[in-house]
């Protein structure tokens, strides 16, 4: 993934934080706030795994259906970053 050159090189990591759940229907919704894309390379809700690895794009918001219905829970995802390791864990509550 190209990062344009008015970014500062930064790993998206510190902009972990920027990343928004929420649940919409059946779907956990993930929303990029800031400027990085986002590769997510491992995300579980109420430590249940979903996808293996999605990326969402600056001010965008990604959709990940849910096999069970839910209404709220704990979201854990790690970023991948720019060697292609994941990073640490980080949690968001919904």
């Amino acid at each position: 993934i190209y990062r344009p050159k008015s970014l500062v090189k930064e790993d998206a990591e510190h902009y972990a934080e920027s990343l928004k759940f929420s649940i919409s229907g059946n779907k956990l919704v993930a929303t990029n706030n800031s400027n990085y894309v986002m590769n997510i390379g491992e995300i579980k809700i109420n430590n249940k795994n979903l996808e293996d690895a999605i990326y969402v794009l600056p001010g965008k918001t990604k959709a990940l259906p849910l096999s069970n219905p839910i209404t709220s829970g704990i979201v854990k995802y790690k970023l991948i970053n720019d060697s292609g390791a994941l990073g640490k864990e980080h949690v968001s509550k919904i």
